[in-house]
């Protein structure tokens, strides 16, 4: 009997993970933006419970994830947030540490724990900023300078990862972010995309998706997913679920139907949102072929880093995209 499949592959996003395992080890921090669904998760679970560096010898690097989307807004809700992460992740409470989470001082506490790893047990620690638009748009910016100083008394053991959806200079353009912060300057230099998947990933995930659910595409049809959803991971899935439930006399008939379906639909649209306004409404007017405004050049040249456009002349990553664009967006 085949053994099952496993989720991901040894080589999965090897480009982006080999980056950011390369700034951990030095203890820089940097960032990756991705519109909404592209795969950020399957990264973090990666990094975080899979990725195995090849040299042996290599230090061991915790990433310790802190969900943004579960932040109240307040300083002191960051920090017991942050805290209860690390107790987590380090597994304090098996290893009889004193129990801390409802410490009146979490700021304090988490300085303390984290003294405790990167000094006492010489381990490197990445802080996951997950989805941390919120933080970085609305700060306050001294919260944000403490995590700079944070990491000031342990610069060569800890650093930062930040996932985003939108240009973190822009993110945080009340606060003056890019001029005023010693915290944007620890990853400002090192912002990268995250892409939707090349096709060896894309291909991997939809096998995956078969044997997990039992079903029966053949490579033939997996590359046809690939294609019409450029690699996007929450299309990929979507599509997967009803693909050979949903026919046309067509592909143009098949991509309409498709993208009329209520799960592909809530993923377009949720790609579309997570775009700044200028990108968003820029894109709207390039796919359905209307005119140009001021700063629309300027906004495509954004969209093509950051992989929604894609080849010369440009066109859009996803066929399906497209035709929601086109015959099923109402409401973005």
């Amino acid at each position: 009997m085949r053994p099952f499949l496993q989720r991901y592959p040894p080589t999965y996003r090897s480009a982006e993970v080999q980056l950011i395992a390369k700034f951990a080890r030095g203890g820089k921090s940097c960032a990756f933006m991705g519109v909404a669904g592209v795969g950020k998760s399957n990264l973090l679970e990666f990094l975080r419970h899979h990725y195995r560096p090849p040299d042996p010898n290599a230090p061991d690097i915790l990433y310790v994830s802190i969900d943004c989307n579960d932040w109240d807004g307040t300083e002191e809700g960051f920090w017991r947030l942050m805290l209860t992460e690390i107790w987590h992740d380090l597994d304090l409470g098996n290893n009889g540490f004193r129990h801390v989470l409802t410490a009146d001082d979490p700021h304090l506490e988490v300085r303390e724990l984290v003294k405790r790893q990167c000094c006492h047990q010489d381990q490197r620690l990445v802080f996951v900023l997950d989805d941390c638009d919120r933080l970085l748009a609305q700060g306050p910016l001294e919260l944000l300078e403490a995590l700079d100083t944070l990491r000031d008394y342990h610069r060569d053991r800890l650093g930062y990862l930040l996932f985003v959806k939108r240009l973190p200079h822009l993110l945080g353009k009340k606060l003056h972010l890019r001029e005023s912060s010693d915290f944007y300057k620890l990853f400002g230099a090192r912002i990268y995309t995250l892409k939707p998947y090349a096709i060896a990933d894309a291909l991997h995930t939809l096998r995956y998706l078969d044997e997990r659910d039992g079903a029966r595409c053949s490579v033939a049809e997996h590359r046809v997913i690939h294609h019409i959803c450029g690699g996007h991971a929450r299309l990929l899935a979507s599509v997967h679920e009803t693909y050979d439930s949903v026919r046309g006399p067509t592909t143009e008939e098949r991509l309409k139907r498709l993208a009329s379906e209520p799960a592909i639909r809530l993923a377009c649209e949720a790609i579309i949102r997570s775009l700044h306004d200028h990108e968003r409404d820029a894109l709207i007017r390039f796919v359905r072929r209307s005119p140009e405004k001021e700063g629309d050049e300027h906004a495509l040249n954004l969209l093509h880093k950051r992989g929604l456009l894609v080849g010369r002349p440009a066109q859009l990553f996803s066929p399906l995209l497209r035709t929601y664009l086109l015959e099923g967006q109402r409401s973005v």
